[in-house]
Order: C-alpha cells, then sequence, then structure tokens
C-alpha cells in the first residue's frame, strides 16, 4: 500500500500557482509599462496598441515563450472585442 508524502518542514503543502491567461499578462505588461515602445494605452485605457517588430523583439520571446506575433493576434481574437492588424501596428479594443 503507498502512502502520502509528508508535507515540507513548515506544515503547509505549496500551492502552485496557475499560469496567467492573455488578458491578464498584457495587462502587466502595459501596467508595468516595460516596453512603451512596443505596446501602449490608447483612448482612455479601452484600448492598447503593439507595434509588431518591436513587440517581437522586446516581449514575445520573454514573456510568450517565442510564439509567434501572428499566434498572439489569433489567440487575441478570443480575448478582445475588437482586433484590428495594420500592419506594423495592431491595435485590441477592451
Amino acid at each position: 500500500m503507498l502512502s502520502k508524502p509528508s508535507p515540507p518542514a513548515g506544515g503547509t503543502t505549496p500551492v502552485p500557482t496557475p499560469p496567467l491567461r492573455l488578458p491578464d499578462k498584457i495587462m502587466a505588461i502595459l501596467l508595468q509599462e516595460e516596453a512603451p515602445d512596443a505596446i501602449w494605452w490608447l483612448q482612455k485605457g479601452t484600448a492598447f496598441a503593439m507595434q509588431k517588430e518591436l513587440f517581437q523583439e522586446q516581449i514575445l520571446d520573454k514573456h510568450f515563450r517565442g510564439n509567434k506575433f501572428k499566434s498572439l493576434v489569433r489567440n487575441l481574437h478570443r480575448w478582445y472585442e475588437e482586433v484590428q492588424f495594420r500592419s506594423p501596428v495592431c491595435v485590441c479594443v477592451f
């Protein structure tokens, strides 16, 4: 019969945090103003824009495990009311 593993010395088992959803990642990047030339707010905070080349260089590999920008834009369509991509800028509206 298998026994349960004993909890760590502190007495509590650490709970893993779930990965952030796409909107949460985008919001964190915007709020931290990590790359303001690559992603920035528009229209009183109801939309944001991304400059494709700079976003790929400064954000994509670091926060999205090297996903392609095209794939990111496809995923944005799931979460945002309106996504417009006119190279080189993508605009997303809440």
